[in-house]
């Protein structure tokens, strides 16, 4: 199994710091996005690629815009060179 990607890894860490920053649980969100409290914990770990409607129910759960979780993005650690 290959390392995740460092730029799922940077967003999953941004989602996380949302949600902690709002005191919810992966269950709290979860319940809200309309998805397994697993899948919440796989994202937020970056082992998880999703899609971007996955993205924005997680973004709209949070109560929060797209731009305001890409300010806390942060840079990866690695950057992964993007497939071509």
């Amino acid at each position: 199994m290959s390392d995740p990607d460092p730029r799922l890894v940077a967003l999953g860490r941004a989602l996380r710091k949302a949600r902690r920053n709002r005191d919810l649980s992966q269950e709290a969100i979860g319940q809200r996005a309309g998805m397994h409290p697993n899948h919440v914990g796989t994202i937020e770990r970056g082992t998880k690629d999703l899609r971007a409607t996955t993205l924005l129910r997680l973004i709209e759960a949070l109560e929060m815009s797209p731009a305001d979780l890409f300010a806390s993005y942060g840079v990866p650690e690695e950057r992964a060179e993007a497939p071509r």
